[in-house]
């Protein structure tokens, strides 16, 4: 699942491997993982096990192109996290309705909780 669309910055930190979710103006949507080098990334799609697609990118391009929005990174996360996050977003959300006694809120985002955990089988 695509999470947080990341800035310039983030991407340059971002380790080796690590998988993105590329969108661009004029091509498909995919997941890739990335690769940072002095100058620039390079953005690695693998289609099949014996062959890659690679695409480099120089950094005043990336800029350009980010600034531009014809080109957004976002950062990948694991259908296990995003619920594990979600899950955690919920809660949050239910003990602030607790601390201002917010009950239709609470009743609601409990109603939320609780099908999120049914639906994806969790046991607590």
């Amino acid at each position: 699942m695509k999470g947080e669309q990341l800035n310039y910055d983030d991407i340059r930190h971002l380790k080796h491997d690590t998988k993105i979710w590329v969108e661009e103006k004029y091509h498909k949507s995919n997941l890739y993982k990335i690769r940072n080098h002095c100058f620039g990334i390079t953005i690695i799609l693998n289609d099949t096990d014996d062959m890659w697609i690679t695409r480099r990118i120089e950094d005043k391009e990336l800029q350009i192109q980010l600034k531009q929005n014809l080109l957004k990174i976002y950062e990948w996360i694991s259908y296990d996290d995003y619920i594990k996050n979600k899950l955690q977003s919920l809660k949050s959300l239910i003990d602030l309705s607790i601390s201002i006694n917010d009950k239709p809120r609470f009743l609601e985002l409990t109603e939320e909780y609780n099908n999120l955990i049914k639906e994806n089988h969790i046991n607590i």
